[in-house]
């Protein structure tokens, strides 16, 4: 057995080993602490950047995307513009011609109606003179009749036959006469109508290719209007899909630091209960520091 002095000494060197572990393992912890709480503080700090980082870019990309679309919209809106513009045009010229069209038209009506009036007062003029002739013919067949009862003979016979002969020609005449302006009359209005028909024939087929026009204009209209409403939908599909991944990323940041704000409290807790000589269980180091570096502190002055 060791004698008692010796066992003292060994007791001794054995109690200043164990302050020795005590004071390599306070130093130890200490500046592995310092460490981490350092690099948590940095990668809090970092969190933070990113985060503000995609905060930033999701604003001015959604700025960016509202700014590219109003632009979009606005040319497709002076595009619509444009061509309705172009289909007023065409139809005030239409208006326009069709009105043109129809005082051509009236003034040829006025000058058929003109015609016709100027030859109704001419043949009724003939008429007249035809009954008054037909009223002088019959009174002299009337003087000549009355004469025959006076005295009988061939002479008056021949003059009755003469005046008859005179008053057919007479009659003859005025119905060509008649006819003459009637067929003159006829083929003037003729004329007219025609010309009517043609003005009428013209102006439909005018109207016809203008409208073909407009429907034309129309139809890009509406494909205008089409592709503006997809634009619209493609919009709203693509920026709601950039928010959710803006959105998404945040929220992974966020999560993240989060985490590591728990493992900055937890490195500070250890740190507390260092500086106020509290003990630390293996297990709670091993949670903070990691299960290798607490049982290679622990045990490594030892061995």
């Amino acid at each position: 057995f060791p004698s008692h002095d010796n066992y003292f000494i060994n007791t001794q060197e054995a109690i200043n080993k164990v302050n020795d572990l005590k004071t390599a393992l306070s130093e130890a912890l200490g500046e592995d602490l310092k460490t981490k709480l350092d690099a948590s503080d940095k990668t809090i700090q970092d969190f933070d950047k990113n985060i503000g980082k995609v905060e930033r870019s999701l604003e001015r990309g959604t700025e960016k995307m509202q700014e590219n679309f109003e632009a979009s919209q606005e040319a497709s809106d002076a595009a619509i513009e444009a061509l309705q513009e172009e289909v007023n045009a065409i139809q005030e010229k239409v208006d326009k011609r069709r009105e043109d069209s129809q005082e051509k038209i009236d003034d040829l009506n006025k000058e058929k109606d003109l015609i016709q009036d100027s030859t109704d007062a001419y043949i009724k003029s003939i008429q007249k003179r035809q009954r008054a002739d037909s009223f002088y013919a019959n009174q002299r067949k009337s003087s000549l009749s009355a004469l025959q009862r006076l005295a009988s003979g061939d002479v008056f016979g021949f003059l009755q036959a003469r005046t008859e002969m005179g008053q057919d020609a007479q009659q003859f005449s005025y119905d060509n006469q008649i006819k003459a302006i009637e067929d003159k009359r006829d083929a003037e209005t003729k004329a007219i109508d025609d010309t009517i028909e043609k003005e009428q024939e013209k102006q439909k087929q005018y109207e016809k290719n203008q409208q073909d026009k407009i429907d034309l204009l129309n139809d890009q209209i509406d494909a205008e209007r089409k592709l503006q409403e997809q634009q619209r939908k493609g919009f709203d599909k693509q920026l709601e899909d950039f928010k959710r991944l803006k959105e998404e990323r945040i929220k992974d940041l966020r999560d993240a630091r989060e985490r590591e704000t728990i493992k900055r409290q937890a490195i500070q807790k250890v740190i507390d209960a260092a500086a106020n000589g509290q003990i630390i269980s293996a297990e709670e180091l091993s949670k903070t520091l990691g299960p290798k570096l607490s049982t290679t502190t622990i045990h490594s002055p030892l061995s």
